[in-house]
């Protein structure tokens, strides 16, 4: 039974796309979304740039763009000047004060569920389950205890994630019958939490992530891999018709006046091509190889290895190491390139020289390739206290359609018209979704785009709440049936204490007027 006491539920799901619902509904096999849609608003919510996991749910948190998050990816600078990287963890996430810490801090009471890398937990107003990043054997639960109840609920195995590019899932009946397991379990928990007596709860399915970046090629007709005959187009549906039946069961049995959202931090389309941008920067030297003899030898025998390595992990791989003292710049990330130029070694009066070269030399190579590519400059796209840790140029290729890796190739390409892993058909793109429905909100109404940071502005306006000065976000006005008022707050909210305790004042009166106690 959902809690009546729940003001709000929002639930992610990772990469979900209206190129999906759109084409599901128009075939009426997502009864349940479109039920919602047509009883509230819907909006392409555009992600962050890069359009990656960490950065985009970070953002999602906290309405801020990540010159004021630092979170620019997995792997993020430890320095303004270096190119050595360490990964997101909570800690990253918790300094752009989250929702969920703003809420407990007035009085509310959340429940935040398999939220990306939120690890380690740490305590809130309630409770706080690890997500994506984290481990089932480690400590993934605040308070502790919750721990027991989840492994209860899941007959002892808790699932987090699928690894779906290693070697085991080239067999696809693998990937699915794992992606049924795992979005059974994550029912059967998220309505457990669901009964819990808080106030906000934000829980996140990740399944539909590791759906697309899998199983893309069964979905979208013009992907290169896909066939008519293959029985896995259907399995695809039925991931999505599970997932669907979930969201229905949330919004027929939540109470009347409480509102649902939902949201993804990105959408995800096909990938065709690949380039290697590492060895690109490796032939122009700008990056170095710790090992150059180890690297030509790979070259040497790679026609001999090519056919007893083929679509194996050992194709291309990260164990050629690059020589951090040497190498000038970098591509850190897959999908968008994510390049960091080596401030420790480009004196300050070349970092701009050296940019315009790297960007010049990979728009000739592009255009040179028949491909389309954007480059973006973290002066131009954020803002904030952390904007010297940035990438200094992003990169996307054909909208993401190529796809730039980290990884070297050892046998020297730059450039494959192929996917790298066969089980990573699909990538991601910046339109996410946003949906909300409630007792205040609009209905069948497409507002159109909106940004990722305008989640959080409004997810606090729903609870009547001031925003914080430093939120880069806005509250969508045009979704609620009378007109938001901005009351942006010009101070820190840790400053306003007689502020709080008159809203803490508030809830417990609501809470006791909601239990017909008074």
């Amino acid at each position: 039974m959902i809690n009546k006491k729940l003001k709000l539920i929002v639930i992610g799901l990772d990469a979900a796309t209206f190129t999906v619902i759109d084409k599901l509904t128009e075939n009426k096999q997502l009864r349940n979304i479109n039920i919602l849609l047509k009883n509230g608003v819907k909006g392409t919510c555009y992600s962050t740039i890069p359009s990656v996991t960490p950065t985009a749910w970070t953002s999602i948190a906290s309405g801020k763009n990540p010159g004021n998050t630092g979170v620019y990816h997995h792997l993020n600078r430890i320095t303004e000047r270096s190119i050595e990287t360490q990964i997101v963890s909570s800690s990253m996430i918790r300094r752009a004060n989250p929702i969920w810490d703003i809420l407990s801090k007035y009085g509310f009471k959340v429940g935040i569920w398999n939220y990306p890398l939120l690890y380690p937990p740490y305590p809130v107003n309630g409770f706080m389950v690890s997500g994506l990043g984290s481990s089932s054997e480690s400590n993934i639960t605040k308070p502790e205890s919750m721990k027991k109840e989840l492994l209860n609920l899941t007959d002892g195995d808790y699932p987090i994630s699928i690894p779906y590019t290693k070697s085991v899932y080239n067999d696809p009946e693998v990937f699915f019958n794992e992606a049924e397991i795992l979005l059974d379990k994550n029912k059967k928990v998220l309505f457990s939490l669901l009964g819990k007596k808080i106030d906000f709860f934000f829980g996140v399915i990740s399944v539909t992530d590791f759906l697309h970046h899998y199983a893309w090629k069964y979905f979208d007709k013009k992907h290169p891999l896909y066939s008519n005959q293959s029985k896995y187009n259907k399995k695809f549906v039925e991931i999505w018709t599970s997932v669907d039946d979930l969201i229905g069961k949330i919004y027929s049995n939540k109470y009347y006046k409480t509102n649902l959202m939902i949201v993804s931090d990105h959408g995800a389309g096909t990938v065709n091509n690949t380039i290697f941008l590492n060895n690109f920067f490796i032939q122009k030297n700008i990056a170095t190889l710790d090992n150059l003899l180890y690297y030509y030898f790979k070259k040497l025998i790679s026609k001999i290895a090519n056919e007893i390595m083929a679509n194996t992990k050992f194709q291309n791989t990260d164990l050629v190491k690059l020589n951090m003292n040497r190498t000038r710049a970098l591509n850190i990330s897959s999908g968008m390139a994510c390049i960091l130029i080596n401030k420790n070694i480009v004196r300050e009066d070349d970092y701009f020289k050296l940019r315009k070269k790297i960007s010049e030399d990979v728009k000739k190579f592009c255009n040179k390739n028949e491909i389309s590519c954007k480059f973006y400059y973290p002066e131009k796209i954020y803002s904030g206290k952390y904007l010297g840790y940035a990438p200094d140029i992003i990169i996307e290729a054909d909208s993401q359609e190529s796809m730039f890796v980290r990884q070297i190739n050892w046998k020297g390409k730059i450039f494959e018209r192929r996917i790298l892993n066969k089980n990573h058909s699909g990538n991601h793109r910046r339109e996410g979704i946003f949906i909300v429905t409630g007792e205040k909100i609009k209905k069948d109404l497409d507002i159109g785009k909106i940004s990722i940071l305008d989640i959080a502005p409004t997810i606090l306006h729903i609870f009547d709440l001031p925003l914080p000065s430093d939120m880069d976000g806005r509250i969508l006005n045009e979704i609620f049936l009378e007109k938001a008022v901005n009351n942006r707050k010009k101070s820190k909210i840790k400053k306003s204490d007689n502020n709080i305790e008159k809203m803490i004042i508030k809830r417990k009166i609501e809470n006791l007027k909601i239990n017909g106690r008074i």
